[in-house]
C-alpha cells in the first residue's frame, strides 16, 4: 500500500512553512510526480511511483553520457601528466 500524508502532516515533519510546502507540492503535482486529493477539509498527498520511474529512466541517459565524458576527460588528463 502506498503511503499518503496530509499537507499538515508534511509541514509537521519538516522545518518548513506551510506556504513553502504548498508551493513545492504544486510544482511536484504539475510535473505529475505526486497525486493530491481532497479528503474532507484536508488534502492528501502521495508519490506517483510510475512518474518517478519514468523520470529516473530519462535522467539515467544523461548520467551515463556525463560519466562517459568525464571518463574520457580523466583519461586525457592522465596522458598529460
Amino acid at each position: 500500500m502506498q503511503c499518503e500524508l496530509s499537507v499538515g502532516e508534511l509541514v509537521e515533519k519538516y522545518e518548513v512553512s506551510f506556504a513553502a510546502i504548498s508551493k513545492h507540492l504544486k510544482v511536484l503535482e504539475k510535473a505529475d510526480l505526486i497525486r493530491k486529493r481532497k479528503e474532507g477539509k484536508r488534502y492528501m498527498v502521495a508519490l506517483a511511483p510510475e512518474a518517478l520511474e519514468e523520470a529516473d529512466k530519462y535522467l539515467e541517459q544523461y548520467r551515463q553520457m556525463w560519466e562517459s565524458r568525464y571518463s574520457k576527460l580523466d583519461a586525457l588528463l592522465k596522458q598529460g601528466e
